[in-house]
């Protein structure tokens, strides 16, 4: 253990004196500093470790230990509540000094001198209860003093100071002199590390009975929540908050797809977008294949990326379009301008060659050239009367 352990010692032994006001206004009272006997601890007063730190423990303090530590306890300061003291905060902390300290039966006796104006009122009010702080080593002992038993003794006391407080360990029985104590029957319990204060005995077991029950209530909420049965899904055992993870994660993923879902509009306009895509790709590129998952941008793409290595002017088209942008990585606007300029282009340019080629042979036949051949096609006929018909002579057609 510790050997420097610091314990704030609330005694409860009976004393009846008179209180004496001197001529220079101090106060002086005998009182009981400390007696043999077994005390109950929390253990984070005790500095134990080993369990809860609101575990009650039991300690033993023996005459013969009080009768070594009297000398430390000798002109001892005075505090208004515990105040650990030396000399660096003795002038703030000191209202006065314990003097004659000298052991009686099985307790540790002391003269109070209180020098202090507003300490000496607040006695007066009630708060005339002591309390020694010191240093005590702490030492594992089982045994037994007058049928209670404990588990550790208490042993090389060494005095700091004595206390004035409102409630004394063992309560209003530790008193500074009074010929007319008024009894205080305030309590302490301690809770999950939290101490209370109550008026009284029947608060106390108040406190204990509900405290019990909330104990009780927390290991039934323990119990029920191991015996809730899992759910199989799929290949997993989920308990209920991983179902109900599951379920808002599924009600989230289900809202998502809800906000994607296009209008029969929308999908409309998609089909109709394919269908043009697809008539355009087939006049560009005859043989390009077109899966039935393409998209309209799919084949878009596919359309140019089959065209250009095959036509220059097309190729350039797209460089221009795509601003030195790669195919695979231009935005689906992008590819879409391109597309629609480039196929218009060829639209364009496949009609101009088609003028030109019924000008030559309009030309041709004017001249007096004749189709070449097993046998003059009807085309060719055709185009050779409108020739003469526009000079004003009869047709004439040769076979040769």
């Amino acid at each position: 253990m510790n050997p420097d352990t610091r314990f704030q010692d609330y005694s409860d032994f009976p004393e009846t004196s008179q209180r004496t006001i001197t001529g220079d206004g101090y106060l002086t009272a005998p009182a009981i500093l400390a007696s043999a006997g077994v005390f109950e601890y929390l253990a984070s007063e005790l500095g134990l470790t080993d369990r809860k730190a609101t575990d009650r423990v039991k300690v033993f303090r023996s005459v013969e230990e009080l009768t070594k530590a009297v000398d430390s306890f000798e002109s001892q300061t005075i505090t208004l509540d515990h105040k650990w003291t030396d000399a660096s905060n003795w002038r703030s902390n000191a209202i006065g000094d314990v003097r004659d300290v000298e052991i009686r039966g099985d307790s540790m006796m002391g003269t109070l001198i209180v020098r202090d104006a507003e300490a000496i009122r607040a006695i007066g009010k009630g708060k005339a209860q002591v309390s020694n702080g010191y240093k005590a080593r702490l030492i594992s002992k089982p045994g037994e003093f007058r049928g209670q038993t404990y588990e550790f003794e208490q042993i090389d006391f060494h005095g700091n100071h004595t206390a004035v407080v409102d409630a004394a360990r063992c309560g209003p029985l530790c008193r500074i002199g009074d010929s007319n104590p008024k009894e205080n029957t305030m309590i302490t319990r301690n809770y999950d590390g939290l101490t209370v204060t109550l008026e009284n005995e029947q608060s106390g077991q108040v406190f204990d009975r509900l405290a019990r029950e909330l104990g009780e209530a927390k290991t039934q909420i323990t119990t029920l929540k191991a015996a809730v049965p899992k759910v199989k899904i799929g290949d997993k055992e989920l308990d209920a908050a991983e179902v109900t993870t599951l379920i808002t994660a599924k009600d989230t993923e289900i809202t998502t797809l809800k906000g994607a879902a296009q209008t029969p509009e929308q999908i409309h306009a998609l089909v109709v977008s394919r269908s043009n895509a697809i008539t355009s790709a087939r006049e560009m590129v005859a043989d390009l294949a077109i899966d039935d998952k393409d998209s309209a941008h799919d084949i878009r793409r596919k359309t140019l990326d089959a065209l250009a290595p095959k036509d220059e002017t097309a190729k350039a088209m797209l460089d221009a379009a795509l601003g030195g942008v790669k195919l695979a990585d231009a935005q689906p606007a992008t590819v879409e301008v391109a597309f629609a300029t480039i196929a218009a282009g060829l639209k364009r340019a496949k009609a101009a060659r088609k003028v030109t080629d019924s000008r030559q042979q309009i030309g041709a036949v004017g001249t007096g050239i004749t189709a070449v051949g097993d046998e003059a096609d009807p085309r060719s006929q055709y185009l050779q009367r409108i020739g003469d018909d526009w000079k004003g002579t009869p047709a004439k057609t040769e076979v040769n």
